[in-house]
Formats: structure tokens, sequence, C-alpha cells
């Protein structure tokens, strides 16, 4: 998780307060409120025997239809006590692909690439023959000063050996330019690639053809896009961090490791 947005989501809820509205056995309610805004900025925290729900304006869902989120089976104990954040999203949240984390995901492979990360850099058949090609020079150079170094008269080098150094060396670093090229033009792919999902006018179909063009047809082993709903994630986490630090002002009794409410 981005610190930036999970302080920015914790900002957000500074001022919001905790009512309880319902208070039976078995069956607990709060509103996480902000004064003087009503239903707006809020949001109605249930617990029951199924579980816990949470709907309302500010609610963690993907959108207005679909506020609700639900943890089946978790109670108020479990609700407020501390909890990483993945463990919070998988019981309340889905994992899909979304255009935001896409961008950002073709964005940070554009970033490791040009950084030297091999994870994202495609090995292709150019790759291949310019790595191969540097390996063959690196072991010219070192053959060639082994050579100097192993010498048993005490006449000078041989020039032929000085002079295939310095031809290597030239080679190499024609080599290296190359490949930074290589990388230059397979980190624009990703940034030309975030920046055509970024205006709208690319669905998953068409993205993953192209995915399939910069990086080959077992992209999918590790898609770009795919995770929480970033606005979700962030939300999710603030609320359940808030309603914790205000449940405990309220009812200052230990709290369990979990159960039902």
């Amino acid at each position: 998780m981005s610190k930036r947005d999970e302080f920015r989501y914790d900002e957000h809820l500074k001022d919001h307060y905790l009512e309880k509205v319902l208070d039976e056995p078995k069956f607990k309610a709060f509103y996480l409120k902000k004064q003087g805004y009503g239903r707006m900025e809020s949001c109605l925290i249930m617990f029951s025997p199924e579980g816990i729900s949470i709907h309302g304006d500010l609610c963690p869902g993907n959108d207005v239809r679909n506020s609700g989120v639900h943890a089946y089976g978790y109670g108020l104990e479990w609700f407020a006590g501390r909890l990483s954040w993945s463990y919070l999203c998988e019981k309340f949240l889905s994992q899909d692909w979304h255009q935001e984390l896409a961008v950002r995901d073709c964005r940070d492979r554009a970033e490791a690439i040009m950084r030297g990360d091999e994870s994202y850099f495609r090995i292709d058949k150019d790759v291949e023959a310019i790595m191969a090609e540097r390996s063959d020079v690196a072991s010219d150079i070192w053959n060639a000063r082994y050579d100097i170094k192993h010498q048993n008269d005490s006449t000078d080098p041989e020039p032929e050996l000085r002079q295939l150094i310095a031809k290597c060396r030239v080679r190499g670093a024609e080599l290296r330019k190359r490949l930074v090229e290589l990388r230059k033009e397979q980190a624009q792919k990703y940034l030309d690639l975030a920046y055509e999902l970024g205006g709208g006018d690319m669905g998953q179909e068409s993205f993953a053809s192209e995915m399939c063009r910069i990086d080959g047809p077992n992209w999918y082993e590790d898609a770009p896009g795919y995770g929480y709903l970033p606005r979700s994630m962030y939300l999710l986490v603030a609320i359940q961090k808030k309603f914790s630090e205000l449940y405990a002002k309220l009812d200052p009794a230990p709290l369990a490791a979990g159960g039902e409410a």
C-alpha cells in the first residue's frame, strides 16, 4: 500500500465520530459520521450473526449501485482489532482487472525496465544476441589480460593483445548502448500503453492484445491491472482503522481475537 494514499484517506476521516445506533445481543450497528454532514460522508457498519456489512455514502464499494461490502462470518471484536490491510481486504473485497491499476502497473514496469530490473525486460532474440556477444567480448578481454600478465619474458606485451583489448572495449560500449536503446524502446511501449489506457479508449480485451504484443503470450502470468480497486482498498483500511480507534473509546473492555458480534 502507498503510504501517501493511506495518509490521504486517514486525513479524510480524522474528524469523523462513531455513533452507536443499534445495540442488541446479536445485532449491533454504528454510524461513522462527520459533524454537520448528515448521511453524506458517512457509512453504516452493521454486525450480525451472518457477518459484517458496510453501507452508505462513504463506502468502499466499486460504484454507487454496488456500494455495500460484506465480510461473512466475522464480527465486531474482529473488526475492532488490529488487522493487516491484506487480511482485511481479502475478507471484504474481490480482486479484478481495473483500468486504473493497469495504467499504474504499466508505468511501474517502464520505470523498472529503465532501472535495469530484469523482471519485466523481455529477453527476445535481439537481446539474447547482444547479451551473448557481450559475454564473448568480456571473455576476450579477460583472456588478453591473462596473456599479458603471464608473459614469461620481460619484453613489452604484444601490441596485438593491446589492440584486441581496445577493440573489445569499443565493441562492448556499442553493445551496452544498443541494450540501453532496447530498454528505452520496451519501456516506451509500456508508457504508450498507459497513455492509451488513461484516455479511456481501451478495454480489457484490447489491453490483453497489446500486452501480448509487448510481452509475449505468457504476459498474463503477472498480469498488470489485476488487484483491488485502489479507492475501495484505501477507504476500507481507513474506515476499519478509524472504527477501531473510536470503538476503543466507546467500550474500553478488552477485545477478543475474533468471533461473532
